[in-house]
C-alpha cells in the first residue's frame, strides 16, 4: 500500500488537533467512567517515498547559474534523508534539463508528471507560466524561485518563494540615493538596463523605470531584452 506524503501530513495535523479536541469538553466534574483497556496492534509502519521533480537547466546557458541552486537542493534532501527528519519519509528528486528553452518547459513538466513526482520545483522563470494552467489543472504544486506577476495571479498552484523583482529594485535604488557616496548630486542619476529575455528580467526593468519616472533623483534611459547567451559583462564594466 501506497501511503501519500498528504497522508503523512493529515495525520501529523490529527495528531496535533487532539489535544485541543480533548480540552475542549464540557465542565462535568462527576466521577469518570472505568473503561478496560483493550489491546491493540499498530501495523508495520511503511517507508514513503516523497519525490520532488526539479526542472532545471544542466547544458543550456543558465546551467552555470542553476548548478549551484540544485547542488544546494541535493544536499537538503541528503541533510533530510541522512538525519530521518521526516520519520517514515525519504526524500527523491527527479529531474528534467529544460536546457532554459521555454519551448521544453511543458515537456519537462509531463515527464515529471510521468515520473509520480508529489511536487516540483523550478528556478526557471519560463516554466512556471508555462506550466501553470497544467499545474492548476492537475492540483500540483510547484515552486518556483523567481517571481513573476503571471506565476501568482489569479492564484493557483504555482508558489514563488521569493519577492518579485520589481520589489528588489525599488529597495536597491532607494538605498543607492542615500547611501552611494557617489550617487550625483548636480544631476538625475541615469539608469538603463539589458537581460535575457524572459519573465524575471522584463519584471525588473518594469520596476527599474517605474520608479525612475517616479523619482526625480532618477532619469530612465533605456533597456534591452536580448536572446539569453553567456556573455560576460564583467570585462565592460571593469573597463
Amino acid at each position: 500500500m501506497k501511503i501519500s506524503k498528504w497522508a503523512i501530513v493529515t495525520v501529523a495535523l490529527l495528531v496535533m488537533a487532539l489535544p485541543l479536541v480533548t480540552a475542549c469538553g464540557d465542565d462535568d466534574t462527576g466521577e469518570p467512567t472505568r473503561t478496560q483497556p483493550q489491546e491493540t496492534t499498530e501495523p508495520p509502519k511503511e517507508d514513503v517515498k516523497i519525490k520532488i521533480g526539479l526542472m532545471t537547466d544542466k547544458t543550456g546557458p543558465a546551467a552555470e547559474a542553476l548548478i549551484a541552486v540544485d547542488a544546494a537542493l541535493t544536499d537538503v534532501v541528503k541533510y533530510f534523508n541522512d538525519n530521518d527528519l521526516i520519520e517514515g519519509a525519504t526524500l527523491e528528486i527527479v529531474s528534467y534539463d529544460t536546457q532554459y528553452d521555454p519551448a521544453k518547459d511543458a515537456t519537462g513538466y509531463q515527464f515529471l508528471k510521468s515520473k509520480s513526482v508529489d511536487v516540483m520545483c523550478t528556478g526557471v522563470p519560463s516554466n512556471p507560466i508555462v506550466n501553470k494552467a497544467s499545474a492548476d489543472g492537475d492540483n500540483m504544486v510547484i515552486f518556483s524561485l523567481t517571481a513573476a506577476q503571471p506565476m501568482y495571479d489569479p492564484p493557483g498552484y504555482v508558489f514563488c518563494i521569493n519577492i518579485p523583482a520589481d520589489a528588489s529594485v525599488y529597495t536597491m535604488l532607494d538605498w543607492l540615493s542615500s547611501n552611494d557616496p557617489d550617487f550625483p548630486t548636480d544631476r538625475p542619476a541615469k539608469v538603463g538596463a539589458v537581460g535575457a529575455k524572459g519573465p524575471y528580467a522584463d519584471t525588473l526593468q518594469g520596476g527599474l523605470k517605474a520608479y525612475c519616472n517616479a523619482h526625480e533623483e532618477y532619469e530612465w534611459v533605456e533597456g534591452f531584452l536580448v536572446d539569453f547567451t553567456a556573455y560576460e559583462f564583467s570585462s565592460q564594466v571593469d573597463a
